[in-house]
């Protein structure tokens, strides 16, 4: 939007210089500094902004040719530097200029040029505005971090085929998978993310790269990606709703300053709400992909370049608050406080190993328990009529609306018992986009029918490893 600002104001302004120059005859005392000085800068917008706008095109479109981007951004730099200085010149020299040859001037077109024309004066005003607003915002973008690591959004169903291949087989390999889900896995969750149809929420993933350190993974091709990071955008998050349901003061808080307030742009509590994981199933979504023997120092380099991407972002993609869900036992837990997050202890997580069980049937696992924790739900579930039914192909939408149907109940139930909204809400288009993205070994849906009557659903994703 700031190219195409500065191009508008540098066509009027090449206009109105050219418009004025039949008029300047040879001994109308006029300096030719002035004119020549004019006419530079405006021709020099130009060309500054041929080499802005070819960046610009590179890094939206994610173009992986760093060595001409780096010899592009260079040669940017440069001509953005010395065209602010012939705008500042030109704008001094025009508002110095001596009044008192206005008696020997004829044209009154020339003392408009010169001294009297408001309009050239704004425009050189937003010219310089917008320059040195654009080299800023570029120079943040293109700097490394003070740790050596880069960060862009990309999305991954336009990533070569060998990136996808390459970074799943890094993610295996530095074991930090979803709970013993492969890489492979992981990025095609991601997948879903950014393909599914979620009201208020966005799916963006970060490549975490070092230029320093480049691998090889094709004859023409080169990685130098440090970490993959999913985050999970709520662009509304009403924390009125969430900390005070059900309670006067919630309502009155949600009128006057939540999500139900009649002036949008005056909601100060609705919060963009960024989740470092996926919200099915909730995890972090850090995924690393090169070995390092300090763990614990690379995580808060990622976390560290993670936060200064989200800095720069516009009020669009800028998230209030961050969220990193992570277990007390991982790297990622022992970065939190150098990383510059607040850690804040959750209630315990329940889980439980089922390692010793690999391999049995359901008939197998239940007599190893005791007599006491036996539950024989399922089979009183079938003798009564009850059907298990298990859908492997999630690519028709009738599938996804059952499951969106039954999370209705859930979430009008939970309101029924006074208890926190649920954070996002399921659409079938993402329950297809799982089928799609995701293979059939990875993922699958459970429905419970009786009497010809689904009564429960549940999206099962299964972790190999």
């Amino acid at each position: 939007m700031i190219l195409v600002a500065i191009s508008i104001v540098t066509l009027i302004l090449n206009h109105r210089v050219h418009f004025f120059y039949p008029v300047i005859a040879p001994d109308s005392h006029v300096p030719l500094a002035c004119y020549s000085i004019c006419q530079a800068s405006a021709s020099y917008t130009v060309i500054w902004g041929i080499f802005g706008t070819i960046l610009t095109f590179i890094y939206a479109k994610a173009i992986r040719l760093n060595k001409l981007r780096n010899g592009i951004w260079y040669v940017f730099n440069a001509t953005c530097l010395i065209g602010i200085m012939i705008v500042v010149a030109s704008t001094i020299i025009l508002l110095l200029y001596n009044t008192t040859l206005y008696g020997k001037i004829n044209s009154s077109n020339v003392k408009t040029l010169i001294n009297a024309d408001t309009a050239l004066s704004v425009l050189r005003c937003i010219i310089l505005m917008l320059m040195v607003t654009s080299l800023h915002c570029l120079r943040k973008v293109s700097r490394s971090d003070k740790n050596g690591l880069t960060v862009e959004s990309i999305q991954l169903s336009k990533q070569s085929p060998a990136y996808i291949k390459h970074w799943g087989t890094a993610i295996d390999a530095c074991s930090q998978t979803l709970d013993g889900m492969t890489g492979d896995a992981a990025l095609q969750l991601m997948m879903a993310y950014q393909e599914g149809q979620l009201d208020d929420v966005t799916g963006i993933v970060l490549r975490i790269a070092r230029p320093a350190r480049r691998i090889q993974i094709l004859i023409d091709q080169w990685d130098d990606t440090e970490a993959i990071v999913f985050l999970t955008l709520i662009t509304h998050y009403d924390t009125t709703v969430s900390a005070l349901p059900k309670s006067s003061w919630g309502g009155i808080l949600q009128r006057t300053l939540g999500s139900q307030n009649c002036m949008p742009c005056f909601r100060p509590l609705v919060l963009r709400l960024g989740l470092l994981g996926f919200h099915w199933p909730f995890r972090a979504g850090i995924f690393f992909t090169s070995c390092h023997a300090d763990a614990a120092s690379r995580a808060v380099h990622v976390l560290e370049s993670v936060l200064e991407w989200n800095g720069m972002q516009n009020s669009k993609l800028h998230c209030d608050v961050l969220l990193l869900p992570t277990l007390s036992t991982e790297p990622m837990a022992r970065a939190i406080n150098s990383a510059g997050f607040f850690p804040l202890p959750l209630r315990p997580t329940h889980m439980l190993d089922l390692r010793s069980h690999h391999g049995k049937t359901l008939e197998e696992y239940m007599k190893s328990l005791k007599k006491s924790r036996r539950r024989p739900y399922r089979q009183q579930f079938l003798k009564k009529g009850g059907i298990v039914e298990v859908i492997h192909d999630l690519s028709r939408l009738e599938v996804g609306a059952i499951v969106c149907d039954q999370w209705e109940n859930i979430a009008r139930a939970r309101q029924e018992k006074d208890e926190p909204p649920t954070l996002a809400r399921p659409s079938a288009q993402f329950i297809t986009a799982i089928g799609h993205t995701m293979i059939e070994s990875y993922r699958s849906v459970i429905l419970l029918r009786f009497n010809n009557e689904v009564i429960a659903s549940s999206v099962i994703f299964k972790f190999p490893n």
